[in-house]
């Protein structure tokens, strides 16, 4: 595990809403109730409907510790039960510790997040690839329309990587940002990294770009 300073625990569940149920909405909102009084619980950070799969929704829950999150998702019945009602299927819930404030990221209140997962080379360590990252990122940051990028290690695999990337709006990323003149020179020093830290290279990413909403509206 990594040695730098953690900022935010965080979970991060992907789930298809159980959009040919009328109660689904209501099941949502006491899913929600639960978790605004569950012990160690910070609230939703995030929620939004992934733009590739838009039967796809995914929340993230911010939370004191890795235990507390484990603890709550162990025992909590009503919560567990109104989930259950409110999703026809619940893809993953994967921890994160985080090692940049993902308020950072959100405090421009940017209409979508680019949602990025990827993993690192077995003979890579976390700390080792990650200043790397960073410096590459720099030209990404200083694009119009990009947010401050929070990035995390998973807790259940410490190779995985985590990065949540603010966008003011969708076209700021798709069309602002991928159609650039100098695309090329930014994404050069990246795939630079990518191809000596990253198994399967570009291809090991799995990215959605999030539409965002309220939390419980992502449906």
């Amino acid at each position: 595990m990594s040695s730098l300073t953690v900022t935010n625990i965080v979970s991060l569940k992907s789930f298809k809403p159980n959009k040919s149920d009328s109660s689904t909405k209501s099941n949502q909102v006491e899913a929600l109730k639960q978790l605004d009084g569950a012990k160690g619980c910070k609230g939703v950070v995030f929620e939004g409907v992934a733009r590739e799969e838009p039967d796809v929704s995914v929340r993230c829950i911010e939370w004191d510790s890795v235990e507390a999150e484990k603890s709550f998702e162990s025992s909590a019945t009503s919560y567990t039960k109104a989930m259950q009602s409110a999703t026809s299927d619940t893809l993953y819930v994967r921890q994160y510790k985080l090692f940049s404030k993902v308020n950072e990221c959100l405090s421009a209140n940017p209409k979508c997040i680019e949602y990025v997962v990827f993993t690192l080379k077995d003979s890579v360590s976390y700390d080792e690839f990650i200043p790397h990252w960073r410096q590459a990122l720099k030209a990404v940051e200083a694009s119009p329309g990009c947010c401050p990028v929070a990035l995390g290690q998973g807790v259940e695999n410490s190779q995985q990587v985590v990065q949540i990337q603010g966008w003011m709006t969708l076209e700021d990323h798709i069309e602002g940002f991928k159609k650039r003149d100098d695309l090329p020179s930014i994404m050069g020093p990246l795939t630079e990294v990518v191809n000596e830290y990253v198994e399967n290279g570009w291809k090991g990413f799995k990215a959605y770009h999030l539409l965002l909403t309220a939390p419980g509206e992502a449906l």
